[in-house]
């Protein structure tokens, strides 16, 4: 893509911008920044119906709540988790054996997530370090 932002996965709606994207900024051929992105954050690189999915690492991380255009900062303005939307079968080849045997053994699985001011809770962000040769 660039060396603006890392696209995780091929299927991916969302790549993450590895420095601030000043609004304008051509981060790709076919991408431009609509607005200011945030190191870190997530920018469209398609274009994402509104209540449909929205992937990254290959799997579904939300619903676009409003449509998203390719190049505006996706996060939690315009991205959601509806409270029908409950399939437990995402990203069900991942994890350990342990932790598929449970979710098929109907055990509720747990995270070590963050308490939010307002009660709500949440998952930090992945980090990926990736290394370049010199």
């Amino acid at each position: 893509m660039s060396t603006a932002i890392v696209l995780l996965h091929h299927d991916d709606d969302v790549a993450v911008a590895i420095r601030d994207l000043p609004a304008g900024e051509a981060v790709s051929e076919a991408i431009t920044a609509r607005v200011e992105v945030p190191r870190g954050h997530k920018i469209a690189v398609r274009d994402i119906p509104a209540g449909t999915p929205v992937c990254k690492f290959g799997q579904p991380i939300g619903t676009a709540t409003s449509a998203i255009a390719a190049g505006d900062h996706v996060h939690v303005h315009n991205l959601g988790m509806p409270d029908d939307n409950h399939d437990l079968t995402l990203g069900e080849g991942s994890g350990t054996p342990a932790a598929r045997s449970q979710r098929v053994s109907g055990e509720v699985p747990t995270f070590e997530g963050i308490r939010r001011p307002d009660g709500r809770v949440a998952t930090r962000n992945y980090l990926v370090v990736l290394c370049c040769p010199p």
